[in-house]
């Protein structure tokens, strides 16, 4: 038999169809019987919603708010619109009932008490179902003081005063014929099922570690399709009782959390505390990563693990310093999906990341970017991928493009530099696009490595200030308007197998400099292939009749193999001079500049502008 009713608590009153409320047997089960008295039960309200009707409903409960205060909207929700008492309904429990004064504060300590805590909570026993008369809602606490109708279960429950107990709220299952025809049953039975349906599908307890998690109708919309594809076979239904069984594992571990920030000691049991604490907080943060991991479809590929899901690899590891990897995926094509199959090959091949790196997945690069601290690995797949800002990863770290045609772009919000590097870092198999006005790559410190990226357009490709190392390999700097590299004093760089095209100055380079240029490519320079800049001052005359080839092997630190082609000036020596304030700018550049982002000044050698000598 089906019954509807419209009830305030919906968002869209009106329409009978956004709620559904049925009366069913509770015949289903998912353990064991273990007592008579759970068999014979009566038939009870359930609630299901249409999905767009469900995500309003739930948008309108938690107004957006942090995780912090999503308790605090639910007791809101309940206070308006449930019956405080005087109603039936099934309890139904999978856990021994104990008295409060059973039940005190621990903490997990090892990972075998957290095995034991998992077993009972995680993977509760047999279920046990009563019919129970609500004596009162404690809405504040999401609880229900009940009483069994049948007095022969009196005896289960010791220590309670008046043969009443208390339950958690979502334990109860309203009955679809009331003693009381008064009560609304079909509204109370709606809220019960909203907040169980809530904690067991759309909660998880890691968001409240995370700073700005918010229960928009973004999230709940993304939580709710995740529970659709799980219940409808689009997620194979191991991985989705592994995604379930994670948050379970996760809830656990938050209560033990706020278990033990409760206990009090001296100094000793404080730093205990302290230790244990980051311990859980650390297992909260791996069990998101696997969650994260498992249920990104393209991430799930990478996955090599198919065993059924074991708690004790999320306290195994209490490394707090894991370089993380953050796997930028929006949408893919087909053909780009056998390029996944490569991540873990080439990922094994970087020195720093080890067996036990967490993944993430983010659908943009500037979010990966937002999230990721020094020596993270970030893995681009195909597309076109803007950058703001590069964030905490600047001071070390590796971008890793997968497949063709990743595209990293500037944007106006980058400043007058796309990249500021002032750690060690990588990149391999990326293509920048910085913006006409913009630098590619700045280097402050640190080392370098290019492998397979090209830079197209911008001022510079790229500069190498002071003493910072740089090896650029079967890479590509085409059409920047004035440099395709500048190494400034004291800078050291390897450049092998490299094609600069059609720049204003294919290399340039400061004489103190310490330059390897082997097996290149320069052509299609609007000014010189390669040009070593002198101090302001010094004398040049000597060079003039030394041809170019000789010229370039005595003044860079290795030059062979290489060809030139097509330059205005294949090769060149310059004395530095400094150029009026007003000319160090293009008009353009100055009708589109946007004050500069870099950590670090460009100001570490000569402004130069071209001259020529002969």
């Amino acid at each position: 038999m089906e019954k509807t009713k419209d009830t305030p608590c919906t968002a869209l009153a009106k329409d009978i169809s956004t709620l559904v409320i049925n009366s069913s047997p509770m015949n289903e089960s998912t353990g064991s019987e273990r007592n008579t008295a759970s068999r014979n039960i009566p038939e009870v309200f359930t609630a299901t919603w249409l999905h767009e009707d469900h995500i309003i409903e739930l948008t309108r409960i938690l107004h957006g708010v942090e995780a912090d205060r999503v308790e605090g909207c639910l007791v809101q929700y309940v206070e308006e619109n449930i019956e405080p008492a005087g109603w039936k309904a099934v309890w139904q429990y999978s856990q021994p009932l104990v008295t409060e004064s059973q039940s005190q504060p621990h903490a997990v300590k090892n990972q075998e008490a957290f095995q034991t805590l998992y077993e009972q909570q995680v993977s509760p026993g047999p279920i046990d179902r009563f019919v129970v008369e609500v004596v009162n809602v404690n809405r504040e606490k999401l609880e229900a003081e009940v009483k069994y109708c049948n007095i022969t279960h009196k005896d289960l429950v010791k220590d309670c005063p008046d043969d009443q107990f208390t339950v958690p709220l979502v334990q109860l299952y309203p009955l679809a014929v009331q003693e009381n025809e008064a009560i609304d049953i079909a509204t109370t039975a709606e809220v019960v099922e909203q907040v169980r349906f809530f904690y067991n599908h759309i909660w998880q307890a890691w968001d409240l570690e995370e700073e700005s998690c918010c229960y928009d109708q973004h999230l709940i919309a993304r939580r709710l399709q995740l529970y659709q594809d799980i219940e409808t076979g689009r997620i194979p239904s191991s991985v989705g009782s592994e995604l379930r069984q994670l948050v379970k594992i996760a809830n656990v571990v938050q209560k033990e959390i706020e278990a033990t920030e409760k206990l009090g000691g001296e100094d000793e049991a404080d730093e205990e505390k302290v230790s244990i604490l980051i311990h859980l907080h650390k297992t909260l943060e791996n069990l998101k990563a696997r969650f994260d991991l498992i249920q990104e479809p393209v991430l799930r590929e990478l996955c090599t693990s198919s065993q059924p899901i074991d708690c004790s690899w999320a306290v195994a590891s209490q490394r707090t310093n894991l370089a993380k990897i953050l796997i930028v995926v929006d949408c893919l094509s087909l053909d780009a999906l056998t390029d996944i199959s490569h991540v873990p090959e080439l990922l094994k091949k970087l020195p720093q990341v080890p067996e036990d790196a967490l993944c993430q997945s983010y659908p943009s690069l500037q979010l990966a970017l937002n999230a990721a601290k020094k020596d993270d690995i970030i893995v681009i797949l195909p597309g076109i991928h803007l950058l703001q800002y590069i964030g905490l990863i600047s001071g070390g770290g590796t971008l890793l493009g997968v497949g063709t045609d990743v595209i990293i772009e500037g944007t106006k919000n980058s400043g007058d530099v796309l990249i500021d590097i002032t750690g060690d870092f990588s990149m391999q198999n990326i293509t920048l696009k910085p913006l006409p006005n913009q630098i590619g790559i700045v280097h402050h410190k640190g080392n370098l490595t290019l492998d397979k990226v090209e830079i197209q357009g911008g001022v510079t490709g790229m500069i190498g200030l002071g003493k910072t190392h740089t090896k650029i390999e079967s890479s590509t700097v085409r059409d920047s308007t004035q440099k395709g590299v500048d190494f400034r004093e004291s800078a050291f760089a390897d450049l092998s197998q490299t094609c600069f095209n059609g720049c204003g100055v294919g290399i340039q380079v400061e004489e103190d400099s310490k330059i390897s240029v082997s097996h290149c490519k320069i052509e299609n320079s609007a000014e010189y292939g390669i040009l070593v800049m002198w101090p302001e001052g010094s004398d040049i005359s000597s060079f003039k009749d030394i041809p170019k080839e000789a010229l370039m092997e005595s003044l860079l630190t290795e030059y062979s193999g290489n060809i030139l082609s097509n330059n205005k000036e294949d090769a060149g020596v310059m004395v530095a001079t400094r150029p009026p304030v007003e000319d160090q700018l293009s008009r353009s550049f100055e009708e589109d500049f946007v004050p500069h982002n870099s950590t670090g000044s460009l100001d570490s050698g000569f402004e130069y502008i071209d001259g020529e000598s002969k």
